[in-house]
């Protein structure tokens, strides 16, 4: 039997070396669009899409709740436990079943304010302090208005955020559902505001919340 003639066994060769490379370039794109990024960059990244996450949830607790987030009039009514901190009403989203992973309260960055331990939560259904980054705006409503934040991060006092987390950032997260790395003012001072452009002037979006509306901060581990 004769064997095939050479430039044919050479161009099924090119033709599958071709082949290869190409599949191996192709794997190359996907890991690079799909990559998780590294660093400070990365802890960016996975903060704000546990922001995300936490917005949905109470979203999706006031759906559930005719139009009413979680408050401490809702944790006595479901539980018979009080809602009079960050964490208590974060609990509520937890028992209710609208997120069931405690890591996304959590972040690394905020250790060096002393609201988290340098360990992961132990997801045992009930938050407690250390185990949570986000303060939150508590006595809100769906039918507030859709600028205002009801999560923040970053936050040691009411109203205030420090300069070391996020290098002159604080993560908040309004009603409207946009969860963005906003300015602190100033940025040379050890803690400042979050202000915003209205009418012309510079305002402190934490200010003139609706009525009732208390801000609380992470428990401090």
């Amino acid at each position: 039997m004769s064997s095939p003639p050479k430039s044919k066994v050479a161009w099924f060769t090119t033709f599958w070396v071709t082949i290869g490379v190409v599949l191996i370039l192709f794997a190359l794109v996907l890991a690079w669009c799909f990559r998780v990024p590294n660093g400070a960059r990365g802890a960016k990244y996975l903060a704000i899409n546990n922001g995300k996450q936490l917005y949905t949830a109470l979203f999706c607790y006031a759906r559930d709740h005719d139009g009413i987030y979680p408050n401490e009039q809702t944790a006595m009514a479901e539980f018979g436990e009080s809602g009079d901190t960050a964490e208590a009403c974060f609990t509520q989203l937890l028992n209710a079943g609208v997120i069931d992973d405690e890591e996304a309260f959590w972040s690394k960055k905020n250790i060096v304010l002393g609201t988290v331990s340098a360990e992961t939560p132990d997801n045992d259904g009930t938050l407690t302090a250390g185990e949570n980054a986000w303060g939150y705006v508590r006595g809100l409503t769906s039918e507030d208005s859709t600028d205002t934040p009801i999560l923040f991060d970053n936050s040691m006092v009411a109203g205030e955020f420090s300069n070391r987390v996020w290098e002159g950032k604080a993560l908040v997260a309004r009603l409207n559902g946009s969860v963005l790395m906003m300015d602190i003012s100033p940025a040379d001072k050890p803690v400042g505001l979050v202000l915003e452009e209205r009418d012309g002037s510079r305002v402190n979006i934490f200010k003139n919340l609706p009525e009732g509306a208390v801000i609380l901060v992470p428990g401090l581990e």
